[in-house]
């Protein structure tokens, strides 16, 4: 058992106080969605995915349980590659099912949530070769395709892929099958439309975790980037759009208030909002057009009991 942590660098002029600077700009304003996930930002989200709820976590839990004996004899021998892995806690249900060494490099952006996941990880007692890669997707992939020598299983859990736009995740999507063979494999976790209310509560649940996972970005813009900034001034909003199938999520300032960076000052009247983040849901039928989009095909689509949350198996 082995544990080995390679640094990617983040692209040039990808850091938090010039994004914000480009986002505060814009109109509307926003702030990209993958400054999240810093150290507390990583805990907070692992704290979600515990609340009753948020359901994507439980019900991928409940189709990983059973389905990991099948995809472990599927792809017996191959690499298991995961990207934005976080904690790893439903990734070590396959892992327990798989059938001799096994080969993870999860690939995460926060260098320790690596950590944390690879210790938990290989205090399991299983025959694990762990290669944690910090960095961001396009970029931890292609350097994972390179640490790998045979066939891997991509992972792709959690519904991330819906913090693309439908089209943007067909281009990511596009991206990764170019690393994969035709014995590799794609396991996609999706989350499907449903009900409103449902998914509104399950982005902003009445313990309020959510509220300070999207908060923590204006936290981490004082911290870390030298910005004047109240993060209190900021109340947490998500709100669903039934027409386009996407939650999306907002700090909207309840008074009046600014947020300076350097000598440029970005003012708010009360009301006015920063989108955060989007979280694309499907239908049974657009998961089919998302894997075409790819140049992949939807080869098994699982769902848990209730049919909320699905994984889908795709292949070249």
């Amino acid at each position: 058992m082995t544990f080995e942590r390679i640094d990617l660098e983040v692209p040039a002029g990808e850091d938090l106080r010039a994004a914000a600077l480009v986002g505060l700009a814009r109109t509307p304003r926003a702030l990209p969605c993958r400054f999240f996930y810093d150290e507390v930002g990583s805990r907070l989200f692992e704290a979600i995915c515990a609340t009753e709820a948020y359901y994507p976590t439980r019900c991928e839990r409940e189709i990983l349980t059973a389905r990991a004996a099948e995809l472990a004899e599927r792809f017996a021998g191959h690499a298991l590659i995961e990207l934005g892995s976080g904690s790893a806690e439903k990734t070590a249900l396959l892992i327990a099912a798989w059938v001799g060494p096994v080969h993870y490099l999860p690939i995460d952006i926060d260098g320790s949530a690596l950590e944390r996941s690879a210790e938990r990880l290989l205090d399991g007692g299983t025959h694990l070769r762990i290669t944690g890669i910090a960095g961001e997707y396009a970029t931890g992939l292609a350097r994972a395709v390179e640490v790998v020598a045979g066939p891997k299983l991509v992972l792709f859990l959690g519904g991330n892929v819906g913090n693309f736009s439908r089209e943007g995740a067909a281009d990511f999507l596009a991206g990764v099958a170019e690393h994969l063979n035709d014995d590799d494999g794609l396991l996609l976790g999706v989350d499907l439309r449903k009900e409103r209310s449902l998914l509104e509560r399950a982005y902003a649940d009445p313990a309020g975790v959510t509220a300070a996972f999207n908060r923590n970005l204006l936290v981490r813009l004082a911290a870390e980037a030298d910005v004047r900034v109240e993060p209190q001034s900021f109340d947490h909003v998500a709100e669903y759009g039934e027409a386009d199938g996407v939650v999306r999520m907002y700090l909207c300032a309840n008074r009046r208030t600014s947020i300076r960076i350097g000598e440029q000052s970005f003012r708010f009247e009360a009301g006015e909002r920063i989108h955060t983040e989007d979280s694309t849901k499907y239908g049974r039928g657009e998961l089919g057009a998302l894997a075409a989009g790819a140049g992949l095909r939807l080869v098994e689509h699982w769902t848990d009991p209730a049919g909320l949350y699905s994984l889908n198996l795709l292949q070249r």
